[in-house]
């Protein structure tokens, strides 16, 4: 071979080899498409924010948070609310319906009794529209607040009706503590009923007859100086003269022990540990100098207002403090 011919080959390797170092390298699949240096999986691994309808209902974690779909907040727009409204998604610490308000703290949660911790007995509590005690009345309807028909009178009492829709009937009701029709007749005193809803029946209700008392036996309290030492069960409660409250607190006279008269001096006279008017001798006294507090029931509007002012069980003239004081006359 030539040296031309040489030459002339060489040159014509060089330029193959040129063009073949400045054409576009493939990705060995045959087409021009240059291969990345990044794994073409890694897109189906990256966060995708769970922000439409298809993306909160596919059952997938799209954004890698755990949380997936409904459970996931960034999907509350996209989820319909369930309603709050059953024991069950009124205790899970959840709020079901998105309004912001969980369990018992959501107004949808009041019906149900194990949010009904609440009383129905303020001025806001009686005009918020709520049934805040769940008794079945709200606001003004609500006995609590003044309205309903209330069982706390004789009627109310015996009528085998739950008037003030507490769940409790007649003597059942702490309300008719004491507020029961009469238990003094021959009829009432023997018929087997707490008619007066004293928890006392029949012969054992000191409103009832008994021992020497005849049933016709006209019901006077036991009191004064001849009444309290005649040895007689005069109002046939059961007890006779001093073993009668009437008259161990009537400070009309002394048969049943020195009484506390003089209510000014500072002194306990009869020495019962109590002075003045500490003692009950100088607060039932006719023309008592002591004051009838309030929360105290001692005075004619307190032994009637229906209430047990001083929380001692005992309402109006079945409290002592009515029933004893002289200077209520209402009790009479």
């Amino acid at each position: 071979m030539t040296r031309l011919s040489l030459l002339l080959a060489f040159i014509f390797v060089a330029t193959v080899f040129a063009a073949f170092d400045c054409a576009p390298r493939g990705d060995g699949d045959g087409d021009a498409d240059v291969d990345s240096d990044v794994d073409s999986d890694s897109d189906s691994d990256a966060d995708t924010a769970e922000n439409s309808f298809d993306l909160c209902s596919d059952g997938a974690d799209n954004d890698h948070d755990s949380l997936t779909d409904c459970a996931d907040p960034d999907c509350t727009a996209f989820c319909s609310p369930t309603d709050e409204n059953t024991e069950a998604l009124c205790s899970d610490h959840v709020d079901n319906d998105g309004n912001g308000f969980t369990d018992c703290d959501d107004r949808s949660c009041l019906a149900f009794s194990i949010c009904c911790t609440r009383s129905e007995d303020t001025e806001t509590s009686c005009e918020d529209g709520e049934d805040n005690d769940c008794d079945g009345y709200t606001d003004s309807d609500d006995f609590d607040c003044g309205g309903g028909d209330g069982e706390n009178n004789p009627t109310a009492c015996s009528d085998g009706v739950d008037n003030d829709g507490d769940g409790y009937i007649d003597c059942d009701d702490f309300d008719c503590d004491g507020n029961g029709p009469p238990e003094n007749t021959p009829a009432a005193c023997s018929d087997g009923i707490d008619n007066d809803c004293d928890s006392f029946v029949d012969a054992d209700d000191f409103d009832c007859d008994s021992g020497p008392c005849e049933p016709t036996h006209p019901m006077e309290r036991e009191g004064g100086a001849a009444g309290c030492a005649d040895g007689e069960d005069n109002d046939c409660n059961g007890f006779a003269d001093c073993e009668d409250r009437n008259c161990r607190y009537d400070v009309t006279h002394d048969v049943c022990g020195e009484r506390e008269t003089n209510c000014t001096d500072g002194v306990d006279n009869n020495e019962n540990d109590f002075t003045d008017c500490d003692d009950f001798d100088c607060q039932w006294m006719a023309g008592s100098p002591c004051p009838c507090a309030a929360g105290d029931e001692c005075d004619n509007a307190s032994c009637s207002n229906g209430r047990d002012d001083d929380d001692n069980g005992h309402a109006d003239c079945e409290d002592w403090g009515c029933m004893f004081n002289l200077n209520v006359t209402v009790c009479d």
